[in-house]
């Protein structure tokens, strides 16, 4: 019995043995987990803010050392860090490294004979024959600014109602001539449910922790004094128009000098009281919009992207697929959205496609905004894997 009772006390003390060095082992994988992450996400918001790699990994080094594991402190060598891109494939990010502008930083942590740290020793890892613990953890952080162009289509097809047909307007919008002579219905017309999607989509990215700079540009036909439109309303219009230039903030916080906002949703409800006229010159559009966000050069790491709506069919200027080829050649994405039905499919897809957007067919305003909400949230500010 004695002989029993002995055999089960060696038992149970090597099992708190095991147990105690194994939820060891646990915590300190916990611990550097939260600290390669921490670096990462220290790093990477240093790369950001001053666009140099250089001093975003004395960044993560330094932030590094602050955080312990099994009692000492995390030291990182410059080779332990590499710096790239993640990259958007199968739905899923994936680090690439050395992939330039660097946008990610991938942190590569151990505790091993060879790392500065040195292992973890164990507790009591000499009666198990195993001093020493040698975990290794890594951590991607992607903080990118975003630089945001809103090219949306104002012909005057957006003054139509939500049926999809032409030249059927709201109740109470008389038809041709006339309808061409005003406004867009405040709630029927289809610029009405483009300016409810827009503010979705405004909301939501105004959320977001890290706000990307957003800029729109509208965009039809050219008006000039011999044409019809300006027989019957006296207006002249160029093909685009810069709505919004590109700005830090979004709608509830940008002021101008004379306290008056500046954001998305006012700068779309001006085009509201105003008439719309023209065809529909896409590629003007999307050549005006590349042209703003390579004007701008105070941020060359962010990331571009353009969003282009369309109630139709372009019928007017250069094939817009060719202009999308531009865009990829120059790391730009476009997202497409047809509105209704009778909206250009085919083309918007290809162009989609092109750059490594997405496209979206909306049938009615409800999934017009659920676009631009998807949109909004698929728009990644920082990525931790």
């Amino acid at each position: 019995m004695l002989v029993l009772i002995g055999v089960l006390l060696v038992i149970f003390l090597a099992m708190v043995v095991f147990a105690v060095d194994v939820s060891y082992m646990q915590l300190t994988r916990t611990e550097l987990r939260a600290a390669a992450d921490a670096a990462a996400k220290a790093g990477v918001e240093c790369l950001r803010r001053t666009q140099s790699a250089d001093k975003a990994a004395l960044a993560a080094i330094g932030l590094a050392q602050y955080n312990r594991i099994g009692g000492k402190p995390l030291l990182l060598a410059r080779n332990d860090l590499e710096f790239g891109q993640v990259v958007l494939s199968g739905g899923e990010w994936t680090f690439t490294p050395g992939l330039q502008p660097f946008r990610a930083l991938r942190v590569n942590a151990s505790l091993s004979e060879g790392s500065a740290s040195g292992p973890v020793h164990l507790f009591f890892g000499g009666l198990l024959g195993r001093t020493t613990f040698t975990p290794r953890m890594s951590a991607v952080a992607a903080q990118f600014d975003q630089d945001i162009i809103l090219a949306l289509d104002r012909s005057h097809s957006m003054a139509f109602d939500l049926s999809g047909v032409d030249w059927k307007y709201p109740p109470g919008i008389p038809g041709y001539p006339v309808g061409i002579t005003l406004p867009p219905h405040a709630t029927l017309s289809r610029w009405a449910a483009l300016m409810k999607a827009v503010d979705a989509f405004d909301e939501i990215i105004g959320r977001a922790n890290l706000q990307p700079r957003v800029g729109i540009v509208t965009w039809s036909s050219e008006i000039t004094r011999n044409s019809v439109e300006y027989l019957l309303t006296k207006v002249t219009s160029a093909v685009t128009a810069r709505d919004l230039e590109l700005t830090d903030t979004v709608i509830n916080g940008l002021l101008n000098g004379n306290g008056k906002k500046k954001g998305l949703k006012k700068k779309i409800e001006a085009r509201a009281s105003n008439v719309m006229l023209g065809a529909t010159n896409m590629s003007a559009g999307l050549t005006e919009a590349l042209r703003m966000l390579e004007q701008d050069t105070s941020k060359p790491l962010a990331k571009k992207t353009i969003v282009l709506m369309t109630d139709g069919l372009w019928n007017q200027g250069s094939d817009p697929v060719e202009v999308a080829r531009t865009a990829k050649g120059r790391g730009i994405v476009i997202h497409t959205i047809t509105f209704l039905p009778g909206a250009q499919q085919n083309e918007m897809v290809e162009i989609a496609t092109i750059t490594g957007g997405r496209h979206y067919f909306a049938q009615n305003a409800a999934e017009l905004e659920a676009a631009f909400r998807d949109l909004a949230y698929a728009m990644p500010v920082l990525l931790t894997q």
